[in-house]
């Protein structure tokens, strides 16, 4: 019966690393590109950026019409 408890204590936390990750994941996947990224057009799910290039100026969203 022991055996049965540590199963379940590792599969739980199992479950919220999993869980934390994925919500990090979409966290950052909607994120705009940094400061330090390269220049050019980055498309994210919801949004277009434009990024001049690093030290120029930082990422700004794109209208799309």
């Amino acid at each position: 019966m022991k055996t049965k408890k540590w199963l379940i204590a590792i599969l739980a936390i199992f479950g919220l690393c999993t869980v934390a990750v994925l919500a990090l994941f979409l966290k950052v996947r909607n994120a705009p590109p940094s400061d330090l990224a390269d220049s050019g057009y980055y498309v994210r799910p919801s949004k277009v950026y434009f990024h001049p290039g690093f030290g120029l100026a930082s990422p700004f969203s794109i209208q799309i019409t």
